[in-house]
């Protein structure tokens, strides 16, 4: 019988008398004491059931400080001697092949607890990652309990350094079994970059699959879990790193130093980019970023983004990919320059053009910025209030927009406090603005009409375009609303829970330099589109009007 069949019978007899995360810490104590005992020449028994914490106690003392709390185990008071005993049968028949052991702990606490540390991590994505980061016999430190089942496929685990702010029995197990060298450390601590001033300290390679998303308090603050991994793995790896990071820290503000480090100093190789579904209980697409601290000064800089059918992490030879700078239709090579034009973002959509982006690019055009002016709103803090009241403000929204694309009074009345004014007077409406929407549904694009008040302003998801005197309000509403720019903004959006178009990219988008007999030719479209939008209208009120002809009813 499989080991990992025996760990699935040990938590059955388990299941009734603990809840799943108390029932994997105990069948972690039971390997670890196993796996002691065996160390140690010697074979559990039966009889050693009514002793059990006894010796649990003894192997805490011999294995030395750990944070292995095993006065937590409740095996022996919660089953009975006989459901101790066939326990005990059960992890006698496992064996001695540690590494299987590992591994089925591993597969077998997915199933136990979502709360398990090596829920993240499948074993072929966990492959993928050991062979990018080209582990050796050097020193190697693994971070975070994520990566605890890449650990299992390491062939020299005695080489290698386990960090962890988890003291769940799980961790030691694994670690124990493999032979790792186990360090904890405080959550607050583990994110810290190390005191590279210590050669000690260093690890030739350093694999780091940090909980995605996280906010970490640290002794300097909070900040995201994925930077703080990347930052001490820059510091601590002296040849190479693999790091987990979400799409945010390949273009996040927060994170731009660490970038533009990377690239400056010639150390980043590849930007891999996964699908969603390529870990497991997350739909989080993770990213990894491999660092090559050893690159030619002309080395290319690999970017990948692959979608669900491209990408097979039992089959998709992502170092190989790497190392022959192979890139195919799903990555782009580019240079430090041009990584440096694009403000250092990583993200692969600013690199591998899209139609629209390729067709802007070959046409003669002039920036966004040299025909309008362009002021982003911004979130006001206010209270609701009626119209009729003196000092409101109407602000606009996506549902003040009509489907001529005429923004209508705004329905929403807000006030403001004192402290807000500048702001809100900064976001004012003018007859003729534009407002283009570069949050959430972006390119929703409205033309302000003449009929706008003194009190209308933009809300937080827009800019407001004002067009300079070099260009009519007309012509640039339609050419921000066709087809071509709004396929342009679908390309270079950024951001995963929410898009956005970032203000560099709505400043340089590229705009059609207008003749004047290509003026008039446009703000004849949009009249001709203007009056059959009045004859819909006239055609539904007619159609309304029949309605109400036969068995009308006005109650």
């Amino acid at each position: 019988m499989s080991t990992k069949s025996i760990l699935s019978i040990i938590l059955e007899i388990l299941r009734g008398s603990f809840v799943p995360s108390d029932s994997l810490d105990e069948i972690s104590l039971l390997i670890t004491w196993a796996a002691w005992k065996q160390r140690n020449g010697q074979e559990p028994k039966l009889r050693e059931a009514a002793f059990l914490i006894d010796s649990y106690r003894e192997m805490a003392q011999d294995l030395g400080d750990h944070g292995l709390d095993v006065e937590r185990s409740r095996l022996v008071q919660r089953l009975s001697e006989s459901a101790l005993e066939e326990l005990l049968r059960h992890i006698a028949a496992i064996g001695n092949d540690y590494k299987e052991i590992a591994r089925s702990l591993c597969e077998v606490s997915q199933t136990i607890d979502p709360r398990s540390p090596t829920i993240f991590l499948n074993q072929g994505v966990s492959q993928q990652i050991l062979e990018l980061a080209k582990y050796t016999q050097a020193k190697t430190a693994f971070y975070h309990d994520a990566s605890l089942m890449a650990l299992c496929d390491v062939k020299e685990p005695d080489k290698a350094i386990f960090y962890s702010s988890n003291a769940r029995p799980v961790v030691f197990a694994i670690t124990y079994l493999l032979g790792v060298k186990l360090v904890f450390s405080a959550p607050e601590l583990i994110f810290q970059p190390l005191d590279t001033q210590d050669a000690n300290l260093n690890a030739s390679c350093v694999v780091s699959i940090p909980p995605l998303g996280a906010q970490i308090t640290t002794v300097e603050g909070r900040i995201r879990s994925e930077e703080g991994a990347l930052e001490r793995a820059i510091n601590e790896a002296t040849d190479r790193a693999v790091v987990m990071v979400t799409q945010a820290a390949l273009l996040s503000r927060s994170a731009a130093t660490m970038r533009e480090q990377l690239v400056r100093k010639n150390w980043i190789q590849a930007v891999i980019s996964l699908p969603q579904g390529s870990l497991l209980h997350t739909s989080i697409p993770p990213v990894l970023l491999v660092i090559d601290k050893h690159r030619s000064d002309n080395d290319k800089i690999a970017l990948y983004e692959f979608t669900k059918g491209e990408f097979r992490a039992d089959s998709t030879p992502l170092a190989e990919m790497v190392d022959n700078l192979e890139v195919g239709s799903s990555g782009v090579l580019v240079d430090a320059d041009q990584i440096r034009e694009n403000d250092y973002d990583l993200s692969f959509g600013r690199y591998k053009y899209g139609s629209a982006t390729a067709a802007l690019k070959s046409a003669s055009a002039q920036p966004l910025s040299h025909f309008a002016d362009i002021i982003r709103a911004q979130n006001l803090k206010s209270e609701g209030a009626d119209a009729s009241e003196e000092g409101v403000y109407l602000e606009a929204g996506a549902r003040d927009i009509d489907e001529t694309g005429i923004l209508n009074t705004p329905e929403k009345c807000i006030r403001v406090d004192d402290s807000q004014l500048r702001r809100a007077e900064a976001q004012r409406l003018q007859a003729g603005d534009i407002l283009l929407a570069v949050k959430g549904n972006i390119g929703r694009i409205a033309l302000v009409s003449e009929n706008c008040a003194h009190n209308w302003i933009a809300g937080q998801l827009f800019v407001i375009i004002r067009p300079r005197s070099t260009v009519s309000s007309i012509y640039l509403y339609r050419y921000l609303s066709s087809q071509l720019i709004q396929a342009y903004l679908a390309e270079i959006e950024t951001g995963t829970a929410m898009k956005v178009i970032k203000a560099a990219d709505l400043q340089n988008l590229p705009v059609e330099v207008p003749t004047q007999d290509r003026s008039a030719e446009v703000e004849a479209n949009f009249t001709a589109i203007q009056q059959e939008y009045l004859a819909i209208r006239q055609h539904r009120e007619k159609i309304s009007q029949c309605m109400t002809e036969l068995w009308g009813h006005s109650g």
